[in-house]
């Protein structure tokens, strides 16, 4: 019995050792200068902005969504044209494909779901100016009326069930 509680008290020994060594390991590691950033140019280095795409002259970018590395990004016209845009750019920040939403010349936030983005769409920034929310199929380019507002909505996500908010 006495040699069993000596291995016990020696194991309990061994396992606060070593639970000593990797705290102290840890400190010492995380005190030691940080080389993964030291020489790396600083377009790349985390928390560092640079412009990644350009839009068209007289858009503004207003919502974001990415999907496969693909950014989807909602625009405001500031030309006063009858249409708005929903562009898709590729990770090189490359416009691949524009998405006409007529009627609504204000794309504010999207969000995707399926083979579809969502988007908040107004006819104008003025009061009383209606809204909408659109659903434009990835594949066809169709757009779709799924609800409407009396105001221009502001905000869009959807949730892992498909319910919008």
């Amino acid at each position: 019995m006495e040699r069993l509680i000596v291995n016990v008290r020696k194991r309990t020994a061994v396992r606060r050792f070593l639970a000593l060594l990797a705290a102290v390991a840890m400190l010492f590691l995380l005190a030691l200068p940080q080389p993964i950033l030291a020489n790396t140019p600083s377009s790349s280095q985390v928390g560092v902005l640079r412009p990644f795409a350009t839009l068209p002259t007289g858009l503004a970018a207003e919502g974001l969504a990415i999907r496969g590395g693909h950014l989807f990004i909602g625009t405001i016209s500031s030309t006063g044209g009858p249409n708005g845009s929903i562009l898709v750019y590729d990770k090189s920040g490359d416009l691949i494909h524009t998405f006409n939403v007529p009627g609504y010349p204000v794309v504010g936030q999207v969000a995707l779901r399926g083979d579809s983005v969502f988007a908040v769409v107004c006819t104008s920034f003025s009061p009383g100016a209606g809204g909408a929310v659109v659903r434009v199929n990835l594949r066809s380019g169709n757009v779709t009326v799924v609800a409407t507002d009396p105001n221009c909505p502001n905000g869009l996500t959807i949730d892992w069930w498909g319910n919008m908010f």
